[in-house]
């Protein structure tokens, strides 16, 4: 009866995990205007797709803007077309993908050995991370690089970890995956595959594990990441010039794209950008030492995956001449991993054991909570609101000339 008792609790758990999943990721998804700049250049690009039916070629105020595949946009224009040319569409499709991330995330816990508190905890602390919430409820291409790649991810530890079951199905999505990464984002889509590469490098000669490589996968990954620069390039061969001199060399070797921040930006990005998690850094910066330090234990193979899909494209990222700080969301997933594992088994039993410090821990979540619903909420007539900036304008202009 007991067994049955706590099977059935499980269960409960689990779907109230799921409702709770969504309402983080859908929370006001369209109760705030799109921002200036990057939310109104999407907006309107994916406006003028709607409006002129080019879904080949995105334009801005008519001119071709190239800067990254369609795939956003086509998204974007998407919701807009289901829901109405405003806020709430624009946004529907991006909050889906949000919220498919961190299902994915919770799946990738379980499936590199978390239970299922540090997996539903993974999700949790990703979904409410400063970084990763922001962009998860504002108008960018990372937040769909984000999933596709935490899902090329998944499969792959799927692969690993499947003992023959469904080897075929996984190879496909993790191909397709990054495939879809790379029509999404362009380069910046592969560098898990570095990571990938090097973690399997590393573990050579380990125990034989199911081989990634599948024939049908590859095809997929080609054709997903190269039709569409295949096809405008094919209708006008100068843009491979383009593509490689301004979108690839162009944007990691100069300053021509005027997003040169310092190159310490990521530093302060990835400590903060956990919001009230930071409270979990020690721990996690004490054990990866530690784990370090113990050269007679090698780190465990899902301990030392994570922290090669941190540090490599961090490296990467840091070494470009073009920063942002959303360039570095997906790598809040392997970080909302690893603090997970910290805080169920070490720092969250700390805090119950002391009522004290449970009450100003559950204070300070609420508190950030109410935070972040001002955020996805935050009134067009509010100081500072970004809806009253000169690209804002122009696409509520338009929205405005629609309801007319």
């Amino acid at each position: 009866m007991d067994a049955i008792r706590n099977l059935n609790r499980d269960r409960k758990i689990d779907h109230y995990a799921l409702i709770g999943l969504v309402l983080l990721g859908f929370m006001f998804w369209g109760a705030r205007s799109l921002w200036d700049s990057s939310e109104a250049r999407y907006g309107q690009v994916a406006f003028e797709m709607l409006t002129h039916g080019n879904w080949l070629v995105p334009t801005l105020a008519g001119e071709p803007h190239l800067t990254k595949p369609p795939f956003s946009y086509w998204m974007i224009a998407a919701g807009m077309k289901l829901f109405g040319i405003n806020a709430w569409g624009a946004r529907f499709f991006l909050s889906a993908f949000f919220t498919a991330t961190l299902f994915c995330i919770r799946e990738l816990a379980r499936t590199m050995g978390s239970g299922r508190k540090e997996a539903l905890a993974a999700a949790v602390i990703f979904g409410t991370s400063l970084v990763p919430f922001v962009g998860g409820h504002t108008l960018t291409t990372d937040t769909f690089l984000a999933f596709w790649e935490t899902l090329g991810i998944l499969a792959a530890w799927k692969i690993w970890t499947s003992q023959g079951r469904h080897l075929r199905l996984w190879r496909l999505i993790f191909w397709g995956a990054f495939g879809m990464g790379f029509f999404t984002k362009g380069p910046p889509a592969w560098l898990p595959l570095i990571a990938i590469a090097v973690y399997l490098w590393m573990r050579r000669g380990n125990h034989q594990r199911p081989s990634l490589v599948s024939l049908p996968g590859i095809i997929l990954f080609l054709v997903l990441s190269s039709w569409w620069f295949a096809v405008l390039i094919a209708r006008d061969p100068g843009l491979l010039s383009y593509f490689i001199g301004d979108e690839l060399v162009g944007r990691f070797a100069s300053t021509m794209h005027d997003r040169n921040d310092p190159f310490w930006l990521y530093v302060p990005v990835i400590l903060l950008g956990v919001g009230p998690w930071m409270v979990l850094w020690p721990g996690v910066i004490a054990g990866t030492l530690a784990k370090l330090r113990k050269r007679a234990h090698p780190l465990q193979n899902h301990h030392l995956f994570l922290l090669l899909w941190v540090m490599i494209p961090l490296g990467i990222f840091t070494l470009s001449q073009s920063r942002m700080p959303l360039y570095v969301l997906p790598l809040f997933v392997p970080l909302s991993i690893v603090m997970a594992r910290i805080g169920c088994r070490d720092v969250f039993p700390r805090l119950q054991a002391s009522p004290a410090k449970h009450r100003a821990a559950t204070a300070g979540i609420a508190l950030w909570v109410l935070v972040l619903v001002i955020f996805t909420a935050y009134p067009d007539g509010f100081p500072g609101a970004r809806s009253r900036r000169p690209a804002a304008e122009v696409f509520a202009k338009a929205l405005a000339h629609i309801e007319e």
